[in-house]
């Protein structure tokens, strides 16, 4: 098991909060950002990445713009 940062979004459709996790940046396992505050290193980790609400299933991927966004 490898070290990362996490990301903290709210799916669109429950509202459950979904994590995931990058493997830029400093990586110290205890880092929890929300979008708009992570590092631009941890959001370059998880650009184009698939995730999934554990809650209602929804899948979306990761795409980092000017405005970080769910699709």
């Amino acid at each position: 098991m490898g070290c990362y940062n996490s990301v903290m979004f709210k799916c669109l459709e429950c509202g459950f909060e979904i994590e995931v996790q990058s493997k830029h940046g400093t990586c110290n396992m205890t880092s929890y950002y929300n979008p708009n505050e992570a590092p631009l290193e941890d959001m370059i980790g998880i650009n184009g990445k698939s995730v999934k609400c554990a809650k209602c299933g929804r899948e979306y991927t990761v795409v980092l713009t000017p405005h970080v966004w769910l699709r």
